[in-house]
């Protein structure tokens, strides 16, 4: 019953919100619950947008972002990003701030609207993510980081007559990589396998683990029946043998 009171009591509030901001214009801030941190997480261009009336919310943001980088470099260092629903329905990296220091930027840009969000983020602060069913969590953003591919880091070179890239994928068995070459681009598709006895109680859970791909362009066509992949200690090596279109090749003449 307890919760069903608090939910009550949030509703009540949110009917209640004076000002500019309606309640459906509130309700549709994106956030998300973490668990470790048991707070909520708030989409920065969301509340831009709501206490500025700005058309381009993101841009805004932007070039206050790196004003504050010279006057409140301490408001930035606190920015998380973590991944949320857009409007075209794709997820994408996000910046958010947790509730209070949200209210340290809403009070730089305006003022008024301090006190009406300091209510709004107490009754919040209130639910927990299960009882708030619109709520997007970190186990929904690592269920969709779970289907997609992460991008493949790496470096690329030319020699005279070479093409060489090079990729550090450490903890990927050969073959759990595949490598395929055209005449003007490569493709790398591998994945990394989680343990499946791994520890439950990190003290940091920062490497990637799941699907990765990369694809390049090159510069020059290459010769692909002389492309050559290595792996060793983890660091991926490709060698592609450019074609030298200058060469002029002399063809015998035979009589049939």
């Amino acid at each position: 019953m307890s919760q069903y009171y608090t939910i009550l009591r949030y509703r009540i509030f949110m009917s209640k919100i004076s000002g500019n901001i309606e309640e459906m214009e509130m309700e549709k801030i994106r956030r998300q619950w973490s668990a470790e941190d048991r707070k909520w997480y708030l989409s920065v261009v969301d509340v831009i947008g709501l206490v500025t009336n700005s058309a381009d919310a993101r841009n805004y943001w932007k070039v206050l972002k790196n004003r504050l980088k010279n006057t409140h470099l301490e408001l930035v260092t606190e920015c998380n990003q973590l991944k949320m629903k857009a409007s075209d329905g794709k997820f994408y990296l996000t910046d958010t701030f947790e509730p209070a220091i949200m209210l340290r930027l809403i009070k730089l840009i305006s003022p008024v609207h301090v006190s009406g969000f300091k209510e709004y983020f107490d009754n919040l602060g209130s639910l927990e993510k299960s009882s708030y069913p619109q709520s997007e969590g970190p186990e929904l953003e690592r269920r969709i980081e779970d289907n997609e591919e992460a991008e493949l880091t790496l470096d690329a070179y030319e020699t005279v007559d070479r093409i060489v890239i090079k990729a550090m994928i450490a903890g990927v068995p050969e073959e759990n990589i595949l490598v395929s070459v055209n005449c003007r681009q490569v493709t790398v598709k591998g994945e990394r396998i989680k343990q499946k006895n791994s520890p439950e109680d990190y003290v940091y859970q920062e490497l990637y683990w799941g699907k990765f791909s990369r694809t390049v362009e090159l510069p020059n066509e290459i010769n692909i029946d002389s492309a050559v992949a290595t792996l060793s200690n983890g660091l991926l090596s490709i060698k592609l043998k450019k074609i030298d279109k200058s060469l002029v090749k002399i063809i015998e003449i035979k009589t049939v």
